[in-house]
């Protein structure tokens, strides 16, 4: 049986914690807008959080956080 949630952890580097998180959050906003039921985890102590959606709307949302400058690493391989 395939995931139900395809995960992504996309964390801040060498970026200001508070616009990090800012930026967090229009990230979910996007995702959002995707796929309607997506979940999200963090940011707790690192500038990081993971993103779960459909795995259908993998193509839409990895093309959507493609935009992201270099400050962000985004892991495609995540499983949470």
């Amino acid at each position: 049986q395939p995931p139900s949630r395809r995960w992504v952890r996309i964390t801040a580097k060498n970026i200001d914690r508070r616009q990090a998180e800012v930026d967090f959050n229009l990230i979910k906003q996007s995702i959002k807008q995707l796929d309607g039921r997506a979940q999200f985890l963090g940011p707790k102590q690192e500038p990081a959080m993971e993103a779960g959606f459909e795995p259908d709307q993998s193509g839409p949302v990895l093309k959507e956080l493609a935009k992201l400058d270099d400050s962000y690493i985004i892991d495609s391989n995540v499983n949470s």
